[in-house]
């Protein structure tokens, strides 16, 4: 393979610090580079980085220019729970972002691959064993309090409809909820729960499958992608396509969690979890949503009790891979404890401020 150049959107974040770290085993990239509106944290060494905005022409113009990329990784996003990020917000950063970015990639003589980090929830549900051919949810509706969904959506298709035969090539690669070393949702949102004693009580019956995915693996996944797409001279199969990412072994929510918090040193034995019926709690947090709703005039949804996580956690959510495995040969690590205690460490060990045992 031809030397390239890597530039990675968020590459500060937890899935874009594990994309920024494979590319620096990765024999064909001479130089990575992560543009962040804060790069002070996951920073990595031989990593050049940037301080920009993504939703600044200039600062994107400028940016591109300078690096000349071979290969855009986009990962930048807000993240899709555990804050109150509004619709603006969203729409802001995952479609005009997206657009923006897009649109210099497509000018840069340099820039010959896009890879777009979006999320398997952009399909409609139900989610039970879904493929790539699953239609992908409404673009231009407001009405899901979860508006994170909606814009990955546009920004998926946007990315997709951008793949051109002679130019630019693009894909999608639609991942899975993430945990591991670094994890800003899963496991924060895991010991949230542990933290306020709610690790007893189990929502619904817990009998629905779940798929998960590693941060090793995501970032697997996307070098995986990169390779397909770096030119051959012939069409590669895999521009223009969306890819399904997961573990590959799903399980019930509740038994990853309680993974989670016996890897954190309370388990929770089987007699003494309290199972709460999932209507009730539905039922609650759709009423604390409206209310937000109202009074915050549709600015601020709710940091924590959202209609979108109860159904997260009782709704089945499972994808095929079969496509990924096909055309990008990924074959995901069986590494979910390790990734699990990884994640557990760090996030003891940075976030906690515990000692070490």
């Amino acid at each position: 393979m031809a030397s390239n150049i890597a530039l990675v959107t968020g590459g500060c974040g937890c899935v874009g610090f594990h994309v920024v770290q494979a590319l620096l085993d990765e024999p064909s990239i001479s130089a990575v580079h992560v543009f962040s509106r804060n790069p002070s944290q996951n920073q990595l060494p031989g990593v050049n980085y940037h301080t920009g905005n993504i939703l600044s022409e200039q600062d994107v113009e400028t940016l591109i220019l300078r690096v000349q990329p071979t290969v855009i990784f986009h990962v930048a996003s807000p993240v899709s729970s555990g804050n109150t990020a509004s619709s603006k917000l969203f729409y802001d950063v995952n479609v005009i972002g997206t657009k923006t970015l897009l649109n210099y990639a497509q000018k840069s003589p340099c820039t010959k691959i896009f890879i777009y980090t979006s999320s398997s929830s952009v399909m409609k549900p139900p989610y039970h064993d879904s493929t790539e051919t699953q239609p992908l949810v409404p673009l231009a509706s407001k009405t899901d309090f979860n508006y994170y969904t909606t814009t990955k959506a546009i920004a998926d298709q946007t990315v997709l409809e951008a793949n051109r035969p002679n130019g630019l090539k693009t894909c999608s690669l639609r991942i899975a909820p993430i945990y591991g070393e670094r994890d800003n949702q899963m496991i924060p949102g895991l010991f949230k729960v542990l933290d306020d004693k709610r690790h007893y009580s189990q929502i619904g019956k817990n009998t629905v499958l779940m798929d998960f995915l590693s941060a090793k693996n995501a970032a697997k996944a996307h070098i995986l992608a990169y390779r397909a797409l770096v030119p051959t001279g012939t069409q590669s199969s895999v521009a223009g396509e969306a890819f399904l990412i997961t573990d590959g072994k799903p399980m019930p929510f509740w038994d990853f969690s309680r993974k989670v918090w016996a890897a954190a040193g309370e388990p929770v034995p089987q007699d003494k979890i309290k199972i709460v019926p999932a209507w009730l709690v539905l039922s609650l947090a759709v009423t604390m949503e409206w209310l937000y709703w109202i009074f915050t005039f549709g600015h601020k949804t709710p940091q924590f009790l959202r209609s979108h996580t109860i159904r997260y956690v009782t709704q089945e959510r499972t994808f095929s891979i079969e496509k990924a495995k096909k055309l990008l040969n990924y074959q995901p690590e069986d590494d979910m404890d390790k990734s699990i205690g990884d994640g557990v460490a760090w996030h003891m060990e940075n976030v906690r401020h515990l000692p070490k045992q």
